[in-house]
């Protein structure tokens, strides 16, 4: 059997540094910040759609030539800035335990670019529990 999991939002609560990036990035075009309480609004589907829905958001206009400049900044900011608060969701570590313990090879799928999720998985202690990695 084998158990292919996402990595944002559902191993890890990686909005506890996506969403700091994320307002740091959108600062640099004089976008205000999204509140914690709203980012329902702006979280998925990768970091460039964020960056739009975060500009919508707000009612900012965002052409293509700030958008790639903005994604290149996020990536730096998020690089490094990866797992200064990102943690693993309560029970994860006990349901990889349970899941090895049945016979499962785990696996992450995510649409993180791959280096960044290894880096992620690395830092939070548990890339050695999964077979693959893709981003």
């Amino acid at each position: 059997m084998v158990v292919v999991l996402d990595l944002d939002g559902t191993l890890a609560d990686t909005n506890r540094d996506l969403i700091p990036v994320l307002n740091r990035t959108t600062a640099l075009a004089g976008v205000p910040p999204i509140p914690f309480d709203e980012v329902g609004h702006v979280v998925g589907h990768g970091a460039k759609a964020m960056i739009a829905r975060a500009f919508q958001f707000h009612g900012h206009p965002l052409d293509e030539s700030q958008h790639e400049e903005l994604f290149r900044q996020f990536l730096v900011d998020y690089e490094a800035n990866i797992a200064v608060n990102t943690v693993l969701f309560d029970g994860v570590g006990e349901a990889l335990d349970r899941l090895e313990a049945m016979g499962a090879v785990l696996a992450v799928c995510t649409n993180k670019h791959h280096g960044m999720a290894l880096k992620l998985l690395t830092a939070l202690g548990v890339l050695h529990r999964f077979a693959a990695v893709t981003g």
